[in-house]
């Protein structure tokens, strides 16, 4: 998630080199939209669905690790880090052990959802001046409520859980897409008034 706030810098050097990295930002949310139609797409096989899962896990895993460096001068880039590796984990396990039954699959994706969304919160809480708060803040609650609610039933059909999943990833990846460029403009604006500064 990228609602980097300005509070979060210990000075504005900081904020400003992290807007030179508001592509990492963007290529997140391109990544996570892409696999969101995916699983909007994909045939409802178990194997697939749990394939392109863990694959989108894998790849959105490493994507945040590498957020949690960029974000080294704020006070919650480690969270990032570790939710980062939370997703590599549960994403190795669905790539490499897909399950052979849709339970599997219903029981990792509530648990990553409740996960995700209850980090999600936790960061939004602490950025005050973040931006789009109040989207990311539903987001997060969207997500543990979907995580619940996929693990009370994980019966339910493959389509039912290929769709919750695919709709929540679009509609994340979306909103990471629209605040990189947030960041990118933050970090032209510091970096333009310290060049007059100077």
């Amino acid at each position: 998630m990228s609602d980097v706030g300005m509070n979060e810098f210990d000075d504005d050097g900081e904020a400003a080199a992290v807007g030179h990295y508001w592509w990492v930002f963007g290529l997140t949310g391109l990544v996570v939209t892409v696999f969101g139609i995916l699983l909007l797409a994909v045939p409802q096989t178990l194997y697939a669905i749990a394939v392109v899962f863990g694959l989108a896990l894998l790849f959105v895993g490493i994507l945040e690790v590498v957020h949690g460096f960029v974000l080294k001068g704020t006070t919650l880039w480690w969270i990032y880090i570790v939710r980062g590796l939370v997703s590599v984990g549960f994403g190795i396990v669905l790539i490499f052990w897909p399950g052979e039954t849709a339970t599997v699959i219903a029981v990792f994706a509530g648990i990553y959802l409740i996960i995700a969304g209850i980090f999600e919160f936790v960061i939004v809480l602490a950025v005050p001046d973040a931006d789009d708060r109040g989207l990311y803040v539903l987001l997060s609650i969207a997500a543990v409520i979907v995580g619940i609610f996929v693990l009370r039933d994980p019966e339910r059909s493959l389509r039912l859980i290929s769709l919750l999943l695919g709709a929540w990833f679009v509609f994340f990846g979306m909103l990471e897409i629209v605040s990189s460029f947030g960041i990118r403009a933050l970090g032209k604006e510091l970096s333009d008034s310290g060049a007059d500064d100077a």
